[in-house]
């Protein structure tokens, strides 16, 4: 029995596992490429990020004596993400420390990771930047597949911060959404990233949805605005693809903590969120100051929530209110509200009144059939005559 005597998780608990499971699922399979490519670094950073990240929330949620200690896999997810947004060739120590900030400053003290007002791992990241700025922007070359860590490549974004291009053509595509170009460990796989917002896509498709405004507002910004003199589309493809901005549009823009909870909101505060980002990328005085402009919209998510409703959110409001909840602050209900009751006849009402009252006398009461039918007022079966009434027993 003691099995019964467990309380359910809640709801709450069930969807943010879910979602969590979806996101170590895809972070997973871009840890998988990442380690193909990098080897045995990128092994050891992924373990130390996501151990230390997992250990931290359980120690954490053991002394704050949480229901659901660590079961929910945002601490692997948080893990996951840490370490994919560092180079290969990053000191052990800044993993560790990037975690340990992810989840003691910005999980725990929020309860769990869908009350955080921002993504652990972006906060976090953004930590890192600030503090280790040289060494977190600092790639290492991977010319002809082989790692080199002594030596620093040139990125994407650095190409773009000096204003330098590159020439568009089939075989720099190919490199570019194959990972091939100097990036951290999990944002320069283009056609990984692609896959994983497919599959969050078909799993949640309400979170993505601020994720595609999110692009959408950036491949705005950078077609109108290029940093390069090659072209709009050199500049947009260097713009998407390099640093993190699509991994930020994957998993950041479609954080369940941070988006919000209406559709409307979501898409004006995901496109607002990709030119903010841009705005940073371009003004910004580190190679890669988008994160800092994503930090600071998902701090402002909440705001967005209190847009006028659409005509059909009104409508759908309207359909679900019950009658208790359709009176203003005095407690008199609205004339809107009144003109969807439905018309009265009040003379049929005080007809039927006036029956009951009339024949309220020839009514027999509940409490009457209940002492009729007492055992002391039931008739013996010996006490009626035999034969009399009987059915041809005479």
């Amino acid at each position: 029995m003691e099995k019964f005597d467990k309380p359910q998780k809640p709801k709450e608990f069930l969807e943010t596992r879910n979602i969590m499971l979806s996101y170590v699922t895809a972070l997973a399979a871009l840890a998988l490429v990442a380690v193909y490519s990098y080897g045995i670094r990128a092994v050891i950073i992924i373990l130390i990020s996501v151990l230390t990240a997992t250990v931290c929330k359980k120690i954490c949620e053991e002394i704050s004596k949480s229901d659901y200690p660590h079961r929910d896999l945002s601490g692997l997810a948080t893990g996951l993400m840490v370490a994919l947004l560092l180079p290969a060739s990053v000191p052990y120590y800044i993993p560790f420390f990037t975690a340990v900030f992810a989840v003691v400053v910005c999980t725990v003290p929020f309860g769990t990771a869908k009350n955080s007002p921002f993504v652990p791992a972006l906060a976090s990241y953004c930590f890192a930047a600030l503090c280790f700025g040289d060494k977190v922007f600092s790639y290492p070359s991977l010319s002809g597949g082989i790692l080199n860590i002594e030596k620093t490549g040139t990125s994407l974004t650095s190409l773009l911060y000096s204003g330098t291009s590159i020439k568009l053509n089939t075989a720099t595509v190919l490199e570019i959404i194959t990972g091939q170009f100097p990036s951290a460990l999990g944002t320069g796989f283009v056609i990984m990233l692609l896959g994983a917002l497919v599959f969050l896509a078909l799993r949640h498709p309400k979170n993505v949805i601020p994720s595609v405004a999110f692009l959408l507002g950036a491949s705005l910004f950078a077609l109108i605005f290029p940093r390069v003199s090659t072209g709009a589309l050199t500049s947009l493809t260097m713009e998407l693809c390099g640093g993190v901005i699509l991994f930020a549009a994957v998993f950041f823009m479609s954080y369940p903590s941070v988006i919000p909870s209406r559709i409307l909101p979501s898409i004006v505060w995901g496109l607002l969120s990709g030119i903010v980002c841009m705005a940073f990328r371009y003004f910004g005085k580190t190679e890669d100051s988008a994160v800092f402009g994503l930090l600071i919209m998902n701090a402002a998510a909440g705001f967005f929530d209190e847009l006028p409703l659409t005509k059909r959110e009104k409508k759908k409001i309207d359909e679900n209110t019950p009658y208790e909840e359709t009176t203003d602050a005095s407690g008199v209900v609205p004339e809107e509200i009144l003109n969807k009751i439905p018309d009265i006849d009040l003379e049929e009402i005080l007809a039927q009144k006036d029956f009951t009252e009339e024949n309220k006398e020839e009514n027999v009461s509940a409490e009457d059939l209940h002492t009729a039918f007492t055992p002391e007022n039931e008739i013996e079966e010996t006490d009626i005559p035999f034969g009399s009434g009987g059915d041809g027993n005479e």
